[in-house]
């Protein structure tokens, strides 16, 4: 059986209707039909399906571990599992494997020169009027030095997507009482899908609220922390509720 036919002769047990589920879980009514049939591929990544299946399970009561796990076999039916053939010189010949050392070496210096290309996103250039900036009386963070201490607690479901010192990208989906707890030497920047659902702290300091519920903000923090360019377009794609 797939997790689509579980979800959903769950549901129908309980005489439960996806409005309810729409209601308690924040998702949306047509992704909770796509996970019902199967249709993944609608959902934006890999992320948000496990975590809306996650928040799917627990409203109906079912163990969340065995669902994910039947959701991984599921994929890896569809997909198969990709297991890399050994190299074989006398297959393929010297030739080949001239080819496949010269690929490799590409592609290790196109990687190289991705990670210098961020490592010095300081010299890039920023866009403007993209975020929400913090401008609280005794912390604007203009001028503080890190490292900083980043405290979010979720006080309704939401999805956070958030860059620290614009190298690591980390994506959330919380429920309501779930603690993001994070450190920066320069600071961070985060989408919210629910502005008003979240607590956010600064080095213990609280930053007060991000916006109103169900609204999606972007913010700075602290205030002088700029996006690096080269992860601008990763923030302008509208992540669902």
């Amino acid at each position: 059986m797939v997790v689509g036919d579980v979800l959903r002769e769950k549901r129908e047990q309980k005489g439960i209707s996806l409005e309810d589920i729409a209601s308690k879980t924040n998702i949306r009514i047509s992704y909770l039909h796509d996970l019902e049939n199967g249709n993944y591929e609608t959902i934006p990544s890999e992320i948000y399906v496990k975590g809306y299946l996650k928040l799917v399970a627990e409203s109906l009561g079912l163990d969340v571990s065995d669902i994910l796990a039947l959701y991984s076999e599921e994929r890896e039916k569809v997909y198969g599992e990709c297991r890399e053939e050994p190299l074989d010189s006398h297959k393929y010949g010297i030739k080949n494997i001239i080819i496949f050392g010269i690929g490799s070496l590409i592609i290790i210096f196109a990687l190289v020169s991705v990670f210098l290309f961020i490592g010095n996103s300081d010299d890039m250039q920023y866009s403007k009027g993209s975020s929400v900036f913090f401008h609280q009386k005794g912390h604007s963070g203009v001028g503080v030095t890190g490292p900083h201490l980043l405290k979010i607690i979720a006080n309704e479901t939401t999805w956070i997507m958030m860059v620290i010192d614009n190298k690591k990208v980390e994506e959330y989906i919380l429920k309501r009482g779930d603690v993001i707890t994070k450190k920066g030497n320069e600071g961070f920047y985060i989408k919210v899908g629910n502005a008003g659902g979240v607590s956010v702290f600064l080095d213990n300091e609280n930053m007060g609220n991000l916006g109103k519920k169900g609204e999606v903000v972007k913010v700075s923090i602290p205030q002088d922390f700029k996006l690096a360019r080269s992860l601008e377009k990763m923030f302008q794609i509208k992540k669902p509720l």
